[in-house]
């Protein structure tokens, strides 16, 4: 079997990138394990953090159902006197059904399921 090689990159050059002044930020996420409290009202389930100040909302929809990853996290979280422990990372996917409400942090599922 012969080789091709197509003639538009029969030429390259290898260059060098400074990479010294570039900041790679969150490159290791920063994991806080901490008590929240748990609310469900008319609105929604609300899950408050005073210790990041961070608040995680799933509404209810117009059947009084709340969304499905607020079910799920009221099936698999412990959940006593209104309070849980969950386990938070300060990175993750913009569209992730788990970041909070300031975007600044993630509920880590596999941490706080566990």
């Amino acid at each position: 079997m012969d080789s091709y090689i197509n003639p538009k990159f029969s030429e390259y050059e290898i260059i060098d990138i400074d990479i010294s002044n570039m900041n790679f930020t969150n490159d290791e996420p920063d994991y806080k394990t901490l008590k929240a409290i748990v609310n469900i009202n008319n609105k929604g389930l609300k899950i408050y953090s005073e210790e990041i100040d961070t608040t995680w909302f799933y509404k209810r929809h117009k059947n009084d159902l709340i969304e499905e990853e607020g079910i799920l996290l009221l099936q698999k979280l412990p959940i006593s006197n209104n309070e849980c422990i969950i386990t938070v990372k300060n990175t993750g996917y913009d569209s992730s059904p788990w970041i909070s409400t300031n975007n600044e942090w993630w509920i880590d599922t596999e941490l706080t399921f566990s």
